[in-house]
């Protein structure tokens, strides 16, 4: 339903929804006294080796929202 997400999203003010949005990730925060830590992983394409029974190479970060690291 591509079609459908595009008229939604046409129709979001983007400052108003950066607002909402970081009020809904600091309500655990402040709330409960928590960090949110996001974290995102990646897998290089091709990095693999069949032959040599080597698995791909996986990359993961992490981000501390609260430390700016």
């Amino acid at each position: 339903m591509q079609i459908h997400n595009d008229l939604v999203f046409e129709r979001i003010n983007p400052k108003v929804f950066e607002r909402c949005f970081r009020q809904w990730l600091e309500s655990p925060v402040e709330t409960v006294g928590v960090q949110v830590i996001p974290i995102d992983g990646k897998t290089l394409k091709g990095s693999y080796d069949r032959e040599q029974g080597k698995s791909a190479i996986h990359l993961v970060s992490a981000w501390s929202i609260k430390e700016l690291f």
